[in-house]
Parts: structure tokens; sequence; C-alpha cells
């Protein structure tokens, strides 16, 4: 039913602009609500898949990553969402995921930082306040800002509370189309152009462990990305992707080399120093020795 509604919406706006073009990309709507598919997950083992998510090796959380790093990772993700020429989608409605209203941002590389309480006890939000955090999750280009969608504020403020209210490191947040642009390979329809993503760390604290927080919210899309250490958080459609190209390379490696210094340790596969010249070029040159000196005996004669 809702895809018909979508379908229906589009044929409209574009009956109403006459040639005007549309482009959109491939919208993953999930076949189940999110209750059901939190209800499965509570169902299931719940460590199995942070034991996955714990295997890979992570990038160190306190080294620098930069804007262009973290947009060339995500180019290959799962993080796009439906967007046309001219149209911009409705935000999501604010949604509390049990955080207190007050949330510490640190922006990567200009060492900003802000605290401020958004939503007031009457549940209402502070304009002021909201403003503060647009500012902060500002391009990192032109410094253009966007009303970032107070669902991802919440969802902020929830894995900010859970992990000890140390601060969120914001990596990446709004993206200007024109700036999308100048990163090579990056999403063309980012949910970062609507101001519904950010990338973030948190000081002391594994990406795989906020992966798997966010995660088992069912509020939207979670991408971990160990190899630069941070993880990508969006409310789009509940969706899940990680980062895992070179994993097999590197477990690979990793086996042959301890193969190698077992096989030095043991004195069973101890080898010996071999001569530089190979056996059979030794051979034929004692033969032909031989040769010369048979010949040069029977000439004496």
């Amino acid at each position: 039913m809702l895809r018909f509604l979508l379908l229906s919406l589009v044929l409209c706006l574009a009956a109403c602009t006459g040639s005007k073009k549309f482009s959109f990309v491939h919208v993953d709507f999930p076949d189940k609500s999110p209750s059901e598919l939190a209800s499965e997950k509570k169902s299931a083992n719940p460590e199995e898949s942070a034991e996955y998510i714990a295997d890979e090796s992570e990038h160190p959380e306190d080294e620098p990553v930069t804007q262009f790093e973290v947009a060339e990772a995500e180019k290959d993700s799962d993080e796009v969402y439906s967007i046309s020429e001219g149209y911009r989608p409705h935000a999501p409605e604010p949604q509390n995921f049990g955080g207190d209203g007050k949330i510490t941002i640190f922006r990567n590389g200009t060492k900003e930082k802000i605290t401020v309480t958004y939503r007031k006890k009457d549940g209402t939000y502070d304009h002021d306040a909201l403003e503060k955090i647009n500012h902060i999750m500002r391009c990192y280009d032109d410094d253009s800002e966007i009303e970032m969608a107070i669902k991802l504020i919440e969802l902020l403020d929830a894995v900010d509370d859970h992990f000890g209210r140390k601060g969120i490191t914001l990596l990446s947040g709004y993206r200007t189309p024109e700036y999308n642009r100048k990163i090579n390979g990056s999403a063309k329809n980012s949910l970062h152009l609507l101001g519904w993503a950010a990338d973030i760390r948190i000081p002391g604290v594994k990406a795989s462990r906020i992966s798997s927080y966010v995660r088992n919210k069912y509020a939207g899309g979670v991408g971990y990305y160990p190899y630069l250490g941070f993880v990508h958080i969006d409310v789009g459609n509940v969706r899940y992707w990680q980062q895992t190209r070179r994993r097999g390379k590197v477990k690979r490696k990793a086996a042959v080399k301890r193969k190698a210094a077992k096989r030095k340790s043991s004195k069973k596969y101890t080898v010996k120093s071999q001569p530089k010249k190979s056996v059979r070029k030794q051979a034929r040159k004692s033969s032909v020795k031989s040769k010369k000196t048979s010949s040069r005996q029977t000439k004496k004669r």
C-alpha cells in the first residue's frame, strides 16, 4: 500500500512539472514493522551478531580521520535514500529513545564543543538549542546549515547517555550537494544531504559497541566501518551494513605468518642453508671438467 501511494505521488509530481525529469534510487522498504523486527531480535540470540561485529580489527578511535576518508568509505554502503529533483522528503517524526534531553557534541577538526538541553520538561523542544545543534552539525565545506532531523538528535542523545555521557564526536553531519559532488565516489543521494544522518565516534568506546546498541533501537540505518573506527547513524529505513573489505586477505596473511613462525621455531622444520648453485649445475660442471682433463691427457700421450 505504501509503495502504491509513493508511486501515485511521483506520477502526480511528474504530471505537474511537465517535462521535468526525476531521478530515483532504490528504497529498501522493510517487509516487517520495527516492532515485529524487535520482537524477533529478542527471541533470537542477541550475542551472535555482537560477536560477529567485534571480530573485526578496528581503527583506533583516537586517531584522526578526514571528511574525504569518511565519504570514500561510505560510497559502497546502503545509506542512500530516494531523492528527486526539486523535492525534499518530510523529516521523520520526533521520537524519544530514552535520552535525558541533554547532549554534548564535539566537532571533529574545529575543536568546537556544545552542551545543550534541547528538550524541555513538558516534552517540547527548545528552538535556540536546536539551532546550536544545527550549527555544529553544519557542512564542513562552506558552513551551510540545515534543520537536522529531531529524531536523529534524540537517537544521538540516547547513544550519548548509554555510554556514560562522554559526548558525541561528530565526523560528518550535514553535507551540501555541491560538497558531496566534490568527494570522489560518495553516495549521490545520501541521507547526509537531508540532515538525517551523522557519522560519529565516542571517546573510549569501540565502534562495534555503538553499532550493536543502535541496531537494537530499530530507528533507522546503521553502518559499521571498522577500518576507520566510526559508525554511520541515520533515521531512514531500518537496515544495516558493515564494511568487510580486506577482511579475507588479512585473515589469510595472518594464517601464513603464524605457520611460518611455527615452522621456524620447530626443530623438525629447520633447514640448512643450501648452496647458491643447484646440484644439477654442479654436476654438469664436474662432468665438463672431467671431459676436459681426459682430453688433455690423451693429447699428452
